[in-house]
């Protein structure tokens, strides 16, 4: 039986296997990512725990944090961690961000300190990127051809950045990042001097946001005046063009997040408040 037939009749049944991984007892799991064999954890002790799934007994699990989290009394807690298949990242409350090769582990590669608690974390999902967000203020850092990081653009948005999501697929064109602050989203590209406005309708906040390689979704909720057209909706966007190529939706929920970049062409998958 092939891996695709047997995945298709687990779910028929409803069955599955589930693997626990513990860290530390009694302390609280504030966030977690996964890529490939890779799971990347960070708690309200402060700490950061990599697991990978395929060689337990690899030494890149042990990340050691920055000493000036590491120093401070009470530790500051993680509040956003991002693994891809070359890095891990994470952020803390009290501003600081820490990223580690998924191979070696130990030392941060890079680190910095950001003026506020950051809101949003992201790395590239094909290449050696990261993007984060503090208050209204966006930095994109990146790693050169001989693997040593350095910040590629500082950016302020008029509102705070409420979600942030790198593009796939930029091989050496550099990172392009899509972010959301309120009513808007915006694409930054370290090669232009200011964020350029992809969509923004006053009033109608931005709930959710994503990417592939040549598109952003988003979801709008509608309310007041804009309620006549149908309720909440998912905008598409042309990275290419700027322009807006399909519009769906029609619900009265909320929606709370989008997959485009690991949908098929041409369709996406969504989740609603209306448990749909």
């Amino acid at each position: 039986m092939g891996a695709a037939e047997r995945l298709e009749r687990m779910g028929a049944n409803r069955v599955g296997s589930i693997s626990q991984l513990q860290f530390e007892l009694g302390k609280v799991l504030c966030d977690v990512s996964s890529c490939d064999s890779f799971v990347l954890a960070g708690y309200t002790s402060g700490d950061v725990r990599l697991w990978d799934t395929l060689h337990w007994d690899s030494t890149a699990s042990f990340l050691k944090i920055n000493s000036l989290s590491a120093n401070s009394v009470p530790r500051p807690q993680v509040s956003h961690v991002q693994v891809n298949s070359s890095v891990a990242a994470a952020a803390y409350e009290d501003g600081c961000v820490d990223l580690w090769s998924t191979e070696t582990g130990g030392e941060p590669l890079l680190h910095y300190q950001s003026p506020e608690r950051p809101q949003a974390l992201a790395l590239g999902p094909d290449s050696p990127s990261l993007g984060s967000a503090a208050g209204p203020h966006v930095r994109l850092d990146s790693a050169d051809d001989r693997g040593y990081w350095r910040m590629l653009c500082r950016a302020q948005l008029p509102k705070t950045v409420e979600s942030l999501v790198l593009v796939p697929g930029r091989g050496q064109q550099g990172p392009l990042a899509a972010l959301s602050a309120g009513d808007a989203v915006y694409l930054l590209d370290p090669r232009e001097e200011e964020p350029r406005s992809l969509h923004s309708v006053y009033g109608h906040p931005i709930t959710c946001l994503d990417a592939s390689d040549s598109q952003v979704a988003l979801g709008v909720k509608r309310t007041g005046w804009a309620m006549h057209d149908g309720g909440n909706k998912i905008h598409v966007y042309s990275l290419e063009t700027g322009k807006p190529v399909s519009s769906v939706g029609d619900s009265l929920g909320d929606f709370t997040c989008i997959n485009l970049r690991d949908s098929p062409p041409h369709l996406l998958v969504c989740g609603n408040k209306d448990r749909r």
